[in-house]
Parts: C-alpha cells; structure tokens; sequence
C-alpha cells in the first residue's frame, strides 16, 4: 500500500481529494467516454473485466501447459497442472456467476481511496 501512497499523486495529478467517493464518475453511464486511467481506477466495468481476464487466461495457460506435459508424458507435473486448471476453471465460474454483485467496487475504493 505504500506504493500506491507513494505515486498516486504523481501519476493522478486530476484528483485533488482522496477521501471522497467521487459518484459522478462511478456510476457514469458512458464509461467509455472517460480517459484511460479514470475508466481503469473508477469504473466498475473496468474492475470486473480485469478480474475476470486474470482468471479465464490463468485458465487457458494452465490448460495449454496441461495439453503440452501430456504429450510429453510428464505425469507428475500434468496432476498439478490439471489440479490448477480445474481449480482455475471452477474460479472463473465463480467469477461469472458473481458478476452482477460487482457493480460497487471499483480500483479506486480498494487501493487509493484514504
């Protein structure tokens, strides 16, 4: 947390008060209208696509290195890939069936906000 303490204000000069809630670009229907970084820190949308991205791409490489030990026949390491993709696979099912519980939290809130 010191980091983002450290450089928030350098990187995010816009944003002058870091104990407000700032609703107006939170709740904004047209996010993609926001500059980069607003979307990335404010928006919800942002928050839950690139959780969701982390999980279904984990997934996928653990599912490509799974296919790629067992053509190589190397049987230990494909239990511990295939355990990780299934434990993978069952975290981003959570994450679609959570997804409408999402829309409150946002980058923001978690790590900037004092």
């Amino acid at each position: 947390m010191d980091f983002f303490n450290k450089y928030k204000r350098k990187f995010i000069p816009q944003i002058t008060d870091w104990t407000s809630e700032y609703p107006e670009l939170k709740y904004k229907k047209d996010w993609w209208n926001l500059p980069n970084i607003e979307f990335l820190i404010f928006s919800p949308v942002a928050y839950k696509w690139i959780l969701f991205s982390f999980v279904l791409l984990g997934t996928l490489l653990f599912c490509w290195l799974s296919y790629w030990l067992f053509t190589t026949r190397i049987w230990v390491l494909l239990a511990i890939s295939l355990y990780v993709t299934i434990r993978l696979g069952y975290s981003t099912y959570l994450k679609l069936k959570s997804w409408k519980y999402a829309n409150e939290i946002n980058f923001y809130d978690i790590f900037l906000k004092e």
